[in-house]
Parts: structure tokens; sequence; C-alpha cells
């Protein structure tokens, strides 16, 4: 894989940005992203009741560099990945090395302005993430899937794109540092994907395995 955010790279980002003090605490006040509700429902004429967090939904990007000839994808750091890794092995949060929770993804984002299209969102996201300017008349919707069935059941557009060096701008690129986004970006060679996706070793989104497996199945050459 070829780094494309300069020294916005995960080493980087572990040494400078990210601490190891991570706690894991029951929520204790409202948050804008997410709650905890409850589903009741009769089935079978038995009651019945499903906990659930409610959510937004989101939008994802496969954006293909046809110079490099490469998936562009983003690596960040995430809190529920790495809490539910030491909640697997046993240990307390913080136990384990923070580089654990980061996780390959496809450039995504909440779907969370009022008056954008979903092509406009996708297109802003891939500016701030990856660095291209896209615009949204070069976005093309593949399919969506419903995120997180069990718990949360919001969808998640998946989109497709390509894009090149001419596209490139130095000023994007790596996440809103206001926001506490910190997105080192990748370029995953095509002849390398299929290899990439089986790596059970790099935990890898399910929007990004599903785009991925599309490209295999398709070729870059069906991208708009």
């Amino acid at each position: 894989m070829t780094c494309l955010s300069g020294a916005k790279t995960m080493e980087s980002i572990l040494a400078s940005r990210l601490s190891s003090d991570l706690t894991v605490t029951p929520l204790e006040a409202p948050s804008k992203f997410c709650r905890a509700m409850s589903a009741n429902f009769r089935m079978d004429g038995k009651q019945k009741r499903w906990d659930f967090v409610e959510a937004m939904p989101s939008v994802a990007v496969a954006l293909v560099d046809t110079d490099l000839d490469a998936l562009v994808v983003v690596r960040q750091f995430r809190a529920p990945v790495y809490a539910s890794l030491c909640r697997e092995q046993g240990v307390e949060a913080g136990a384990l090395p923070m580089s654990m929770g980061f996780t390959y993804e496809l450039c995504a984002g909440l779907v969370d302005k009022e008056g954008m299209s979903l092509e406009e969102i996708t297109s802003e996201e891939i500016h701030e993430e990856c660095g291209y300017r896209v615009e949204p008349r070069r976005i093309r919707q593949l399919s969506s899937h419903v995120t997180s069935a069990g718990t949360s059941g919001v969808r998640q557009t998946v989109f497709v794109c390509r894009a090149g060096e001419a596209d490139r701008d130095g000023a994007g690129g790596g996440g809103l540092a206001e926001d506490g986004e910190a997105i080192e970006v990748l370029a995953v060679p095509m002849g390398n994907l299929e290899a990439f996706l089986l790596d059970d070793s790099l935990p890898k989104s399910a929007g990004l395995q599903f785009a991925g497996t599309w490209l295999l199945l398709n070729g870059a050459d069906q991208l708009p």
C-alpha cells in the first residue's frame, strides 16, 4: 500500500495525537450522534423488547485513483473497535496497543447536513478525508445496505467514482482536526486488492469488503 497523506500516518497519529489513557464508561450525557432506545412489540402472542441504538445514516465511496490503478482507503482509530478487542481479550481498556484500534475503511461520513444531496455529502467527504476534489455529478450510486442490523439498523449508501492526480488537492485530506479526525489515506493497488480483502489480520469495515468485492467482480473500467 502507498500512503497518500504525507506525514499523516498511523505512526504519527499514535506519537503525537492519540494518548493511551482510554477508558470505557456508561453514557452519562445525551449524545448528538446516537441514543439508546427500546422497541416493544408482540410476536407469537408474546411481548418482546429489542434494545437498540438510534443513529444516523451514512454514505461511503469506493474511490479509485486511475493514475495509481488503486483503491483509495482510509485508516483511522475507532474507539468501539478497540474497546471490543479489550473486552474480547479480557483486559482493561488501555491495556492493548492503541494501534489495534485502527481500521481500514472506505471514505465515509454521516448524513447530517440538511439541504445537501447524498452525492454532495460524499463529494465533501472525499475532499476532507482523502484530498481529492470530485464533483457530485461524477459520483455514481452503487447500492445500499443496513449496518449493524441488530443494534442500529441504519442504512449506508455506497457510491463509486474515479479520480486521478489532477484531482488531488494538497490542502485536503486527513480529516478535520477540529472535529477530532485523524485519518491516514492509503492506496491499495488493484492487483493486490483480493489479497488485501482476504487478509483477516487487517481489520476492515463491511462497506469496504462489499465495495472491494464489487470492484473485483466488475473491474474499475465499469466506473463512471
